[in-house]
């Protein structure tokens, strides 16, 4: 029997493969990215994410995007894969059930964005770069014209935390499934 590997552009939030098509499935850190941004969070106290300090409605927000999101990851992955199709899916996650016990990194890059922004203000120039995974997301919000600042300066404050051992802490959660 053949073994197809296979990747596909498209959103993973939409259909992506034929129906009964897909005999195992591995998405890995993608599905904590959400389709838009929560409903009823613009008071959050300044913030640009679920932070620490943030009230909350805000947890409830991003936590209600989420299942709504992986509820219809889950639906159109299932239209595509056949009986007995597996699923393997692996998460970032939390130690703890309040998310405003911890901080996984998430405040250093909003700090850096908040301070690119304030230098924008003030007349700075940004220099045009392509960075990673989140520039579409970050370009979609502010332009492309902050990228490589904002990640020298996310570079120099994750150098700051990793040498207060702050980021070295992870957990992870691996999910396994078997549709019927």
């Amino acid at each position: 029997m053949g073994c197809y590997v296979r990747g596909v552009a498209g959103s993973f939030y939409g259909r992506l493969f034929p129906s009964r098509s897909l005999h195992f499935l591995n998405s890995s850190y993608a599905l904590h990215w959400l389709t838009k941004l929560p409903v009823g969070i613009e008071n959050n106290k300044g913030n640009v994410y679920m932070a620490r300090p943030s009230p909350p409605h805000v947890f409830k927000a991003y936590a209600d995007q989420f299942q709504k999101d992986l509820t219809k990851f889950l639906s159109l992955r299932s239209k595509e894969m056949i009986p007995q199709g597996r699923m393997v899916l692996a998460f970032m996650a939390r130690k703890s059930a309040d998310p405003s016990n911890e901080d996984y990194g998430w405040e250093l890059f909003a700090k850096s964005l908040v301070d690119l922004v304030t230098e924008m203000q003030m007349g700075k120039n940004i220099a045009n770069t392509v960075r990673a995974v989140t520039e579409p997301i970050v370009c979609s919000h502010f332009g492309d014209g902050i990228i490589d600042k904002l990640f020298t300066r996310l570079e120099a404050n994750v150098a700051e935390a990793l040498s207060n051992a702050m980021l070295q802490k992870r957990v992870n959660i691996m999910v396994s499934l078997t549709k019927k």
